[in-house]
């Protein structure tokens, strides 16, 4: 989509403008401009419309152009598009939402180029989807369609539905419709909308400024007929709002939550202070349930600081935003989604919950910084990715694993960019067009085999690298096939390069051990003596020490640390995780289990009292944490976590953990 900024000179009756009026009236520097121009111009080639010239000094504007929302959602033939049926059930639902006009079927057919039967089984699905919102679909002579429900509800469930809109021609569709009865209403909500942000120093993420857009202009279409209720908190003490209109204090709280939602989180206010603490409470916790320590503290708890603003905003007002890689997150990151869900306990008690999408934001933060690799750095390269700090992260980890002697910076947006000064890096990986000097490569933070194996290849070549260039498994089975016996089959083959082949698999989960692979055996013990918490933590240890995963060194840092730090191994629930650094004196991975008849007081505190020890010898950040993932799934439910604690069997326990280790 084309920007509204210039739609007000666009539109005006004056054709000639100086680049200095435009700057002034706009807001842009000349290249932004220049780039809105340079992308209509190329939208009214395809139409055969008249373009809009410059001379660099000043921009002259065609009399009359007719197509302005085609050319901007790069539609040329508007009434062949065929629409998907999830798009369209979304598209009725925001039509109905808007009220503009007596909503009929023959509306609907018009809009989304369809036929009436069409319209009344995707009606008759939508009514089905929400009513379990309690949401209705109605329906009277005067009126048209209409929605019933509380109002909160329904405009929440319209802000779902606009995120979930991937086709150009579906905006394209609401823009006809929120301009109907003024060709510049969406162009004004963006210009006051932009006013707003800049007035409180906001920074929006960029692919989240398209939805906040359409739904704010709706939002102010409709609160002309409907008021949402009070039912959501004063978030901040202070919030300008200049020139901008809303009906009540509740519309102003609601606008407050969904510009926060969709910023960077560099957004400051007094009453947001708790978060500090909860950010600090978050990392402990993720260091307690992970056993390992971040390289950079302050780096990664600013990082998880600007995510957990905006996301409390988002989850207090139920504006969560949709997380389309939903499914690749938790298939690359399985083992870490229960371990950071349950660190974030400090952040669901103030917000009631978290639904997965948000967690796999969070998931994807941590992920970055837990299963990067050290190496030596030759190359500087930019990482630009405008979908937020944690698709920022995920994409540099993997252009990371791709590339270890390359260095990354991260840009979120164009103007950090060019903050950067171009002398300093080599090379720019972007999820955007952008012009540089330098090389620049399209990249996705979740990209298919396909284009991680051209991205590859394609910079091999560019930069002369020493190395062999990737190939596919057809390209490999075809190399191999001059060597193969006649009998063996093919498709097996390939089969089998396919999985060796794969660069979407981390070679960390396939060694990454279950719990029951760890604890089981002579590792698993019980006792009945009274134990100071040294003894009960040297006693657990012991079979660590007796395969050689450990040295005696790391029982001694284990107890040093934990008089140092203070009780950080107590994961609560009477468990704890005794655990120090790899190089502490670690052989190999490896954990024990000791369960006392007597409790024992961690530090002599009876607000820690231990019934279960469960020792952790790890070489890296890595290779335990399917078997930690494993056992915060057993903690967090009561009755397998009281099983745990009632075990007085080795077989009990291996039974238990075995339950829980062969769930995926």
């Amino acid at each position: 989509m084309i920007g509204y900024d210039l739609d007000d000179l666009i539109y005006s009756k004056k054709r000639f403008w100086k680049i200095e009026t435009i700057k002034e009236r706009t807001c842009l520097n000349k290249k932004e401009i220049d780039t809105i121009v340079d992308q209509f111009n190329q939208q009214f080639l395809l139409q055969n419309s008249t373009q809009i010239e410059s001379n660099g000094r000043v921009y002259a504007f065609p009399e009359n152009i007719s197509k302005l929302e085609e050319a901007r959602f790069g539609i040329l033939q508007p009434n062949q598009v065929s629409i998907d049926k999830n798009e369209r059930q979304s598209l009725l639902y925001l039509f109905i939402f808007l009220e503009i006009g007596n909503l009929s079927i023959t509306t609907f057919k018009d809009h989304l180029n369809t036929s009436k039967n069409t319209i009344l089984s995707d009606l008759k699905q939508l009514r089905k989807k929400i009513i379990v919102e309690d949401i209705e679909i109605q329906y009277n002579q005067s009126q048209g369609f209409y929605l019933v429900g509380k109002e909160w509800k329904i405009r929440r469930f319209a802000y779902q539905e606009i995120q979930n809109l991937k086709d150009e021609y579906s905006f394209y569709s609401l823009s006809q419709v929120l301009n109907s009865q003024n060709q510049l209403f969406i162009a004004q909500t963006n210009r006051e909308l932009k006013a707003l942000i800049n007035l409180n120093h906001l920074n929006i993420v960029y692919s989240r400024y398209r939805p906040l857009l359409f739904f704010t202009s709706m939002i102010f279409e409709r609160q002309k007929h409907h008021i949402i209720e009070k039912i959501f908190p004063t978030l901040v003490n202070h919030f300008k709002f200049g020139l901008f209109e809303l009906q009540n204090e509740q519309e102003q709280n609601d606008l407050i939550a969904l510009l926060i939602g969709a910023s960077d989180g560099a957004f400051e206010d007094k009453k947001l202070d708790f978060l500090y603490r909860t950010c600090f409470e978050v990392m402990e916790n993720v260091m307690k349930l992970t056993a390992m320590e971040f390289d950079d503290f302050s780096k990664t708890f600013d990082a998880l600081l600007a995510h957990l603003i905006p996301a409390y905003f988002r989850l207090i007002y139920h504006l969560e935003i949709s997380n389309h890689l939903l499914a690749r997150i938790k298939q690359e990151y399985s083992d870490l989604f229960h371990l950071i869900e349950r660190a974030l306990s400090p952040l669901t008690e103030l917000t009631n919950g978290i639904t997965e999408e948000e967690l796999g934001y969070f998931v994807i933060l941590f992920g970055g910084e837990i299963y990067k690799k050290k190496h030596h750095s030759s190359m500087q390269a930019i990482v630009l990715c405008a979908n937020g700090i944690s698709s920022s992260l995920i994409m540099k980890k993997r252009l990371s694993d791709l590339f270890p002697n390359m260095e990354f910076v991260i840009a979120t947006s164009i103007a950090q960019l060019d903050e950067i000064p171009v002398h300093s890096y080599d090379i720019i990986f972007s999820t955007l067009k952008v012009e540089s000097s330098k090389k620049v490569y399209l990249f996705s933070p979740f990209p298919k085999d396909e284009e991680i194996r051209k991205l590859y290849n394609q910079i091999v070549y560019d930069f002369e690298l020493p190395s062999l260039p990737l190939l596919s498994e057809d390209q490999l089975l075809n190399s191999l096939k001059p060597y193969l016996k006649e009998n063996v089959i093919l498709d097996d083959v390939k089969k089998i390069l396919h999985k060796k082949n794969s660069l979407n698999t981390r070679e960390e989960e396939k060694e990454s051990l279950m719990l029951q692979d760890l604890i089981k055996g002579k590792n698993i013990q019980f006792t009945n003596q009274d134990l100071n918490w040294e003894e009960a933590i040297a006693l657990a240890a012991q079979p660590l020490l007796d395969s050689d995963s450990i040295e005696p060194s790391y029982i001694t840092a284990i107890t040093n640390r934990i008089k140092e730090f203070g009780p950080f191994v107590d994961l609560g629930m009477g468990i704890a995780l005794p655990h120090a650094r790899p190089e502490d004196g670690v052989n190999k991975v490896g954990m024990s289990f000791l369960r006392c008849e007597k409790p024992v007081n961690l530090l002599d505190d009876p607000k820690h009292e231990i019934k279960i020890f469960i020792v952790l010898s790890a070489i890296d950040n890595e290779a335990h944490l399917r078997a930690l993932s494993s056992l915060t799934q057993i903690l967090s439910n009561r009755e397998e976590l009281q099983r745990l604690l009632d075990a007085t069997t080795v077989a009990e326990v291996e039974n238990i953990l075995s339950e829980k280790g062969g769930v995926e």
